[in-house]
């Protein structure tokens, strides 16, 4: 009998990301459910901030925001190949902004309010 961590081993050394060629996150996250009436009025999100406030956004608001975005960047010419560093408290403009990003094309770079200077300058020159 195999013991459970040879047996997790092997999974694990043979599992693979099954990602296609050509795969846009923000397609999977909000765009190919606003494609489906009865998913689009879905919550896709909710947050509720330390003062009980709270947003909620469904996937065809959470799609129209990011659209918004990524026309914006669109408009300025960021696209393909470009790169955008966002660095914001965990909020709904927060995944609007990532979404966006990754639907005009550009790379998101991820950043936290949490980080000090340091570590933000340090991750912003490797981002190229």
């Amino acid at each position: 009998m195999q013991s459970n961590t040879n047996l997790w081993t092997q999974h694990a050394d043979a599992w693979r990301w099954r990602i296609p060629e050509r795969f846009n996150l923000a397609r999977s996250c909000a765009a190919r459910w606003v494609q489906d009436d009865t998913a689009s009025e879905r919550k896709a999100l909710f947050i509720e901030g330390s003062d009980g406030e709270s947003v909620s956004l469904s996937y065809k608001e959470l799609f129209h925001q990011a659209r918004l975005f990524s026309s914006l960047l669109n408009q300025r010419s960021i696209g393909a190949g470009d790169r955008i560093a966002i660095c914001l408290p965990q909020r709904a403009e927060t995944a609007i902004s990532l979404l966006g990003t990754m639907q005009a094309g550009a790379t998101a770079v991820p950043l936290t309010v949490l980080f000090g200077p340091d570590a933000l300058e340090y991750r912003l020159k490797n981002a190229e």
